[in-house]
């Protein structure tokens, strides 16, 4: 029976898989079983565009042992590398360990560049064992200075982009560097994004955007066909309102570092980057998705976010009823809830006002650097001893950015029509309202085991007032007078300061 022989190929980059590298690993292996007369089989293991540094887990090196530890690869049978730096490029005793746990195995490895077949005989072979030591020290070595010239150069660049100058370096597709200028500049591409934009304030989610671009054949930079992660990678990225989202390895993991502004040209503002990626405190889940107001209901008793739910009375019949987050999870607040109440929120939303804004003021850029500056302050909490004045700086910080945001109106081109005909699609509806409302605050009055009385009052970004009551006998009544302002200012809330 003729011996198996099976191949393990690695290359670091993804861009190597076009080049000669794979094909050249491929040819090796077969020309070794030709040379040795033994059988190439297909069923070999691969790890393309993987570190042999890092340590990271490689799932094809992972299954090549799992199979020969568990018999399927044969005793006897060949695994052909192109040399030891494709094996792993890790310290000495991380990879010497690695070689005994496939030798021991009765498997044999051939190491083509060094015409070296391993067995559980030469791989004691004093001549072997040195000049594996070598071979393997100096591809160690090699990859722990590469790595420390690219993180030396990425520091560099980071500090050019701190120092208010651009570099060249891997940026969205809808942007090029301009060697003459030394600035970006849009290119050709530029109307993907701006439709990816145009969708995404329209209120349609992720797949949604990915499937429209896909029925306009716009096509992808990198791919056959838009998905939902790319087209989320897209609105959710800095660099359409002109930031640098840098980056560092810690623990083996990549975080977000410094933030650097007016890096790029700027398709939106700030806040309107801000409404097409809301953030939100409100409970995750099936409800959620369903929940057309999720982040925008506030209680008035406590100021916390309130979350829709699906309840089951006592007759097993299922009903959306809202309720207080805190309250519902016994943390002190005793506000009850109500049942069926976006029906009612639903009707309110025609009263919305659309006032243009115009902006006077830099409140997008200090709103950034003062995030910026939180999240550099956050990160060195994590790694200093001494944290006391970091965490007092980074509350008073934290004011200040709350302050900032609440005096910022972000502009919006969402009308009241454009609201009220999404109603059946919550997601949407959610995104819309976000560009016109700013919060609705609700209070329940328990009249009887079954009799309620419904406040909400409506609060726009651009200072517009409603207010909804809905009567125990479900007569809803509307008003955005005047009046309604001076009583929202005369009157506050119980957890309004």
């Amino acid at each position: 029976m003729k011996m198996k022989i099976y191949s393990y190929i690695r290359f670091s980059s993804t861009q190597q898989a076009q080049g000669d590298s794979l094909k050249r690993q491929l040819e090796i292996a077969e020309a070794y079983a030709k040379k040795v007369g033994g059988v190439y089989q297909k069923k070999s293991f691969n790890d393309m565009g993987v570190s042999g540094w890092s340590g990271k887990k490689r799932d094809g090196l992972e299954l090549m042992l799992e199979m020969a530890e568990s018999g399927t690869i044969e005793k006897g049978s060949h695994i052909v590398i192109e040399a030891i730096d494709r094996l792993s490029r890790e310290k000495h005793s991380t990879v010497q360990k690695l070689l005994y746990r496939i030798i021991d195995t009765g498997v044999c490895l051939y190491i083509s560049s060094d015409e070296m077949l391993l067995n559980e005989v030469t791989i004691n072979d004093i001549e072997s064992v040195l000049l594996l030591a070598v071979k393997i020290t100096l591809a160690h070595s090699e990859s722990e200075q590469k790595s420390k010239r690219i993180k030396s150069a990425k520091l560099a660049k980071k500090k050019a982009g701190l120092d208010g100058k651009a570099t060249r370096r891997a940026v969205p597709f809808w942007l090029t560097f301009n060697e003459e200028t030394q600035k970006y500049e849009c290119n050709d591409k530029l109307f993907i994004a701006e439709k990816i934009i145009e969708l995404r304030q329209k209120g349609l989610g992720e797949t949604k955007i990915a499937q429209r671009l896909n029925e306009l054949e716009m096509k992808p930079p990198r791919a056959a066909k838009w998905s939902g992660i790319s087209t989320a990678l897209v609105y959710k990225s800095p660099a359409l309102y002109g930031a640098w989202q840098t980056k560092e390895k810690i623990d083996g993991k990549y975080v977000n570092s410094d933030l650097i502004e007016n890096q790029y040209p700027a398709l939106i503002t700030y806040q309107d980057f801000l409404l097409m990626n809301p953030v939100t405190n409100t409970v995750k889940g099936k409800d959620s998705k369903m929940n057309a107001f999720k982040g925008l209901l506030k209680c008035a008793k406590c100021g916390s976010i309130m979350s829709r739910h699906t309840f089951t009375n006592y007759n097993k019949t299922k009903y959306v009823g809202f309720r207080c987050n805190d309250a519902g999870k016994n943390l002190g607040c005793d506000a009850v809830g109500y049942r069926d109440m976006d029906k009612f929120l639903f009707k309110a939303c025609k009263y919305l006002k659309i006032v243009k804004q115009v902006k006077t003021d830099d409140s997008d850029i200090e709103i950034r650097q003062l995030e910026s500056k939180i999240g550099q302050i956050q990160q060195a909490i994590l790694t200093s001893s001494d944290i006391t004045a970091l965490i007092t700086t980074s509350q008073t910080l934290e004011k200040q950015l709350k302050a900032l945001k609440a005096k910022s109106k972000p502009s919006s081109d969402v009308t009241v029509e454009q609201l009220i005909n999404s109603t059946n699609d919550p997601q949407k509806f959610n995104l819309l309202a976000r560009n016109l409302i700013k919060t609705i605050v609700v209070d329940v009055k328990k009249i009887s085991r079954v009799k309620k009385i419904l406040h909400a009052k409506f609060e726009q970004h651009n200072g517009h007032l409603i207010s909804l009551t809905v009567l125990e006998n479900g007569d809803a009544l509307y008003n955005d007078t005047e009046a309604t302002a001076e009583l929202v200012n005369n009157d506050l809330l119980p957890w309004e300061e």
